[in-house]
């Protein structure tokens, strides 16, 4: 069953020109406003792609997510905590057969606000596998890994890796064993 606009959620994102940068709105907009762009959904793509269209000056954009604004909500905010929210409000917990679910986040953020801060990304190796499957002129298009034309460099632009800091990096070494047969690393690149 639709819902109409102004029963959802929404978050506006309006690039004000003489601000230089995106203001964020939680509410829902006037019913006559105007926006440049309408973005469906204010998980990680969406938010992701109306943070890109806000960046230029004089752009105005609507993004509508079904769930709430959970920013303040220490469910999600806490690692160890996060599988509180699963089947709970913030999950479309949707059904599959033999009676089991599909988790994805029913708020601001999507399924990024409920996955316990997971963030991962297939070998370079299985993304040229996946793009050998494809027809001769097909893969020029660039869904390999390649570094200049392929796949990394979309996800180079979807992302901003912050390092660990001295902090984080003594509370890492105290929670990890060091004399185990399985490692765990931050992968360097090797050019």
């Amino acid at each position: 069953m639709a819902r109409p606009l102004a029963l959802c959620a929404a978050l506006a994102l309006l690039a004000l020109p003489h601000l230089g940068h995106a203001s964020i709105v939680t509410s829902t907009p006037p019913n006559h406003a105007h926006f440049d762009f309408v973005v469906i959904g204010g998980g990680t793509a969406g938010l992701a792609l109306a943070a890109r269209l806000s960046g230029h000056p004089g752009i105005s954009v609507l993004t509508i997510e079904a769930g709430r604004d959970n920013r303040t909500d220490a469910a999600t905010q806490s690692l160890l905590e996060f599988g509180g929210v699963l089947g709970g409000p913030l999950d479309w917990s949707w059904a599959t057969a033999e009676g089991r679910t599909i988790d994805g986040g029913k708020t601001l953020g999507g399924s990024s606000s409920i996955n316990g801060a997971a963030w991962t990304r297939g070998q370079d190796a299985q993304y040229d596998a996946w793009n050998a499957l494809l027809e001769p002129e097909e893969r020029a298009v660039g869904w390999g890994w390649s570094e200049d034309s392929g796949l990394l460099h979309y996800m180079q632009k979807s992302e901003t890796f912050h390092a660990p800091d001295a902090l984080q990096r003594a509370q890492l070494n105290a929670s990890h064993s060091v004399a185990t047969p399985v490692f765990l690393a931050l992968k360097s690149r090797q050019k």
